[in-house]
């Protein structure tokens, strides 16, 4: 029941986007493919979701919209402990910086663009 919950709310999304940041991923995808990474799960995610996004001005963005390179606090409503992403461009992620999750933790979101996942 909740896999068909999930599948109605992410059919139902709309993405925008600008064209400067689908320039810069649609430039990380071909990267990926280039080094033979074009098979990944999230790489073909990725190519789907920019495919299906809807081109918009900077400007014309709402304010309660993620955009890349937008901070994010999540609070846990069971222990009220929060936690602060920051969507940031592949190129820009901190893959160095220790896990914090467990490994059945995930994080979703219903955003206008991919969410980096922490």
């Amino acid at each position: 029941m909740a896999a068909q919950l999930q599948e109605e709310i992410m059919a139902e999304k709309k993405i925008y986007i600008t064209e400067h940041d689908k320039e810069r991923l649609e430039a990380f995808i071909e990267h990926a493919e280039q080094f033979g990474y074009s098979h990944r799960k999230d790489i073909l995610a990725l190519a789907d979701e920019l495919e299906q996004a809807e081109i918009v001005l900077p400007e014309d963005v709402p304010p309660d919209v993620v955009t890349m390179n937008s901070k994010v606090v999540l609070c846990d409503l069971n222990t009220s402990e929060e936690k602060t992403y920051v969507l940031v461009f592949p190129k820009d992620a901190d893959i160095i910086a220790p896990a914090t999750k467990h490994r059945n933790d995930e994080l979703r979101c219903h955003t206008k663009r991919p969410v980096l996942q922490s």
